[in-house]
């Protein structure tokens, strides 16, 4: 938008503009440049890889053993969907961070303990199969390499 020929375009915006603008720029977050939205786009994809190949592999775990490994299977899955989840967001963090702070280790170490505490509780308490909870976890590897065998190769 240019501005008219009668007013200086250095010329500071009213106070009433800067007002009527500050609640929705503390709302909504600085639309991402291109690298950021390629980033994340790759790692929603990922995620979705991820989730799809857990319920593959417990459609396949049910039909070849029982509803019971297959849920095991989904259950797997769907922590190591969140899993990755709460990764990517702790590593956003500390490189927005500018990776300096201690207190990332600390929080990363937090969620190792809060994942082997899920699988415990899982395991011993909820009679999830143990087994089937490891091959629901092993979609964390398929569906990364899947989605990184569907990113498209770089331009040069």
């Amino acid at each position: 938008m240019d501005a008219p020929d009668d007013e200086s375009p250095d010329e500071p915006l009213p106070e009433t503009a800067n007002a009527l603008t500050a609640p929705a720029q503390a709302i909504a977050p600085p639309p991402p440049d291109g690298a950021a939205r390629a980033t994340q786009q790759a790692l929603a994809a990922t995620f979705r890889a991820v989730l799809v190949s857990a319920a593959v592999l417990s459609v396949l775990a049910a039909l070849a053993f029982d509803l019971r490994i297959g849920g095991a299977v989904l259950a797997g899955g769907v922590l190591a969907t969140v899993n990755l989840v709460l990764f990517a967001r702790l590593v956003r963090a500390f490189i927005g961070a500018g990776g300096v702070s201690a207190s990332w280790g600390v929080l990363g170490a937090l969620k190792l303990v809060g994942l082997f505490a899920v699988v415990y509780i899982l395991v011993a308490r909820g009679g999830i199969s143990p087994l089937g909870l490891a091959i629901g976890y092993a979609s964390l590897p398929i569906g990364i390499a899947f989605a990184t065998l569907q990113k498209p190769a770089p331009t040069s």
